[in-house]
């Protein structure tokens, strides 16, 4: 059985608001209970060191593992397993938070502003916005605008619906989006 996104996300945000509401009904019960929550030990494996200082958007494709960078402003390509570079730009991206792979470009999610981390560049913008930039070359082809002000903090290409998915943080919202004409969904 195939279920849509709509379903998926309706579903979820019943599921969620079932155990908000049941929380809040049986606060008074359980405050004295211990949480009963099996819980058991995370195994963490480091695979690799990220290429650059500070990574902050992820992108999960075939060719590789995505990478980029918020203060250089750089996304990597690596390999799965030994996390060689194989790929490399520079991006006039400001503040990267989110990275999407997909429709032949690459989508950056651009928070406004360095917050001191590095030198301002000619490029930095005190806004959100997300920049559609060349894969091979990390040239920016078009700057879109957020309908909704404030910054980004995650961005996804869904190929089957060929649309992009952006965290609007100032509206606390995940907005779909018409990757030709950035409108949303």
């Amino acid at each position: 059985m195939k279920i849509g996104r709509r379903d998926f996300i309706g579903t979820g945000s019943m599921l969620v608001a079932g155990m908000v509401t049941s929380r809040g009904v049986h606060a008074q019960e359980t405050a004295a209970k211990p949480d009963s929550i099996p819980t058991r030990a995370a195994r963490i494996e480091r695979l690799f060191k990220a290429p650059d200082l500070h990574p902050n958007a992820l992108e999960a494709a075939a060719d590789g593992l995505w990478i980029g960078d918020q203060v250089s402003e750089r996304v990597f390509r690596v390999d799965w397993q030994s996390g060689k570079v194989l790929h490399e730009v520079q991006t006039e991206s400001h503040n990267t938070s989110g990275l999407a792979i997909g429709a032949g470009y690459m989508w950056l999610g651009a928070n406004g502003g360095v917050s001191g981390r590095r030198p301002p560049r000619p490029t930095d913008k005190p806004y959100g916005e997300v920049i559609q930039a060349d894969l091979k070359t990390g040239k920016t082809v078009k700057i879109h605008q957020l309908i909704w002000g404030g910054g980004v903090h995650g961005i996804t290409f869904v190929p089957q619906t060929q649309t992009l998915w952006v965290t609007a943080l100032s509206i606390q919202a995940v907005a779909e989006v018409d990757p030709k004409d950035f409108r949303v969904l």
